[in-house]
């Protein structure tokens, strides 16, 4: 079997890059004053931060990311970020924050270091990313706070039905024959065990989808025009 080639994306432009610094400084700079204003632990500090995710315009779950972040034990220290920022600049890369919070995941900073290293080398993906976080790490507690419940059961059942389409859109690329040439795996390639298994999740997700369905409202037709 031939060896598979990682594809590297192409170089940040000297403006993107600018950019995506001065949205790490900015988000720094916003943790530590979060971090010295509401510090975790604090009663009713869901709240507050809550307030402060609408006052800077950004979602609340966000802040809780941002406030990580700058913790100098458990985050960057203005030393580290420092570092960050000169790694983007050497290889070319415009650091989105939503990379932040997988790297906050890896809490030994040595390992962090020499992950973060790779994937901006490599200008990874967010995709790529999360895959070699689970190659590398295994399955791990996020940073930060669990994911963000929705209050209302139809936008808990649209996203339960978005990710339920994902994994029959997956199993059914994995399916067709690539096009002459190109690298992307198959399914043939993949071991029976996970195949089977793999097949199993889809089809579940698949009646769950369909129940959906029944829970959620369906789409307006597109009125037709009135022939003047």
């Amino acid at each position: 079997m031939a060896k598979r080639r990682s594809r590297k994306r192409k170089g940040a432009s000297t403006g993107e890059i600018e950019r995506a610094v001065h949205q790490l400084q900015e988000y720094h700079g916003l943790g530590r004053r979060l971090l010295r204003e509401h510090p975790p632990g604090k009663k009713h500090n869901k709240e507050t931060l809550r307030l402060e995710a609408a006052e800077n315009g950004i979602h609340w779950m966000k802040v809780f990311h941002i406030r990580g972040f700058a913790d100098e034990e458990k985050g960057y220290s203005d030393e580290e970020l420092e570092a960050l920022i000169d790694l983007c600049w050497e290889h070319h890369c415009a650091l989105g924050f939503s990379f932040v919070p997988k790297f906050l995941s890896i809490r030994d900073k040595a390992k962090r270091g020499k992950f973060q290293q790779a994937a901006i080398r490599g200008r990874w993906s967010l995709t790529t990313v999360e895959r070699e976080l689970v190659k590398q790490f295994g399955r791990r507690r996020q940073a930060g706070r669990s994911a963000d419940v929705p209050n209302e059961p139809r936008d808990l059942y649209a996203d339960l039905k978005k990710r339920a389409i994902y994994w029959g859109r997956l199993k059914k690329l994995l399916q067709k024959k690539p096009d002459p040439g190109s690298s992307r795996l198959q399914w043939s390639e993949l071991p029976k065990e996970i195949r089977d298994l793999l097949g199993e999740a889809v089809e579940g997700m698949e009646k769950l989808e369909n129940a959906l369905d029944g829970l959620l409202p369906k789409p307006k037709k597109p009125k037709r025009a009135t022939p003047a």
